[in-house]
C-alpha cells in the first residue's frame, strides 16, 4: 500500500514538472526567437509576447509563432528517441505531455487563433492544416513511445488525468507567475 502511494506521488510529482518544462520551454522558444530577432520581449509560464510595439514584418511573426510549436515537436522527437534507449516510463510522459499540450492548444484556439492556427492562416493553408499536423506527429510519436515503453493502459489514462490536471494548473497560476523579460544586447 505504501509503495504504491509512493509511486502514484512520484508519478504525480514527475507529470506535474513535465507539464511545467513542457509549457516553459514552449513560451522561452517564443522569446528567444524573438529576441534574436532583435525585439523586447516577455515570457511567463503560459504566455510569451512583445514588452511593446509590434513585429516589424509578417516574417519576424510568423518565425516566433513558429518557434514554439517547434521546440514542443522536438521534445517529442527527443522523447521518442530516448524511449529506444532507457528503460523508463519518462519518454512517455514527456512525449504524451507534449502531446496533450497541443491538444489544448487546439482547443484554445476555438476562442482566438493560437501558434499554429495564425502560422496556417498567414500561410494559406487554412486555420486548422498546421494543428492537424503538429498533432499528428505528436500522436504518432505518443504511440510509438507507448509501445517502446511498454506502457500499459493504466499509466496511459493515469499519466493523461494527471496532465490535463496539470495543464489546468498551469493556466491557473499563469497570473501569479514571474515574467521573465528578455532585451536584446544591441
Amino acid at each position: 500500500m505504501v509503495e504504491k502511494l509512493k509511486a502514484g506521488l512520484g508519478l504525480t510529482v514527475s507529470i506535474f514538472l513535465i507539464v511545467a518544462f513542457t509549457f516553459g520551454v514552449h513560451e522561452f522558444a517564443h522569446g528567444i526567437a524573438s529576441l534574436l530577432l532583435g525585439y523586447d520581449t516577455f515570457v511567463k509560464l503560459n504566455s510569451s509576447g512583445l514588452i511593446s510595439g509590434t513585429y516589424a514584418s509578417k516574417a519576424h511573426e510568423q518565425i516566433t509563432d513558429a518557434a514554439g510549436p517547434i521546440v514542443t515537436l522536438l521534445q517529442g522527437v527527443v522523447g521518442f528517441l530516448f524511449s529506444r534507449k532507457v528503460s523508463s516510463t519518462w519518454p512517455f510522459l514527456i512525449v504524451n505531455a507534449a502531446f496533450l499540450m497541443r491538444v489544448l492548444a487546439a482547443v484554445a484556439s476555438l476562442t482566438g487563433p493560437n501558434d499554429e492556427a495564425r502560422l496556417g492562416i498567414a500561410w494559406g493553408v487554412g486555420f486548422w492544416t498546421v494543428h492537424a499536423i503538429v498533432l499528428l506527429v505528436l500522436l504518432a510519436l505518443t504511440i510509438y513511445t507507448a509501445r517502446a515503453t511498454r506502457a500499459g493502459w493504466g499509466l496511459i489514462l493515469a499519466s493523461t488525468v494527471l496532465t490535463i490536471i496539470a495543464m489546468v494548473v498551469v493556466v491557473i497560476v499563469e497570473p501569479f507567475a514571474p515574467t521573465l523579460t528578455l532585451r536584446p544586447f544591441i
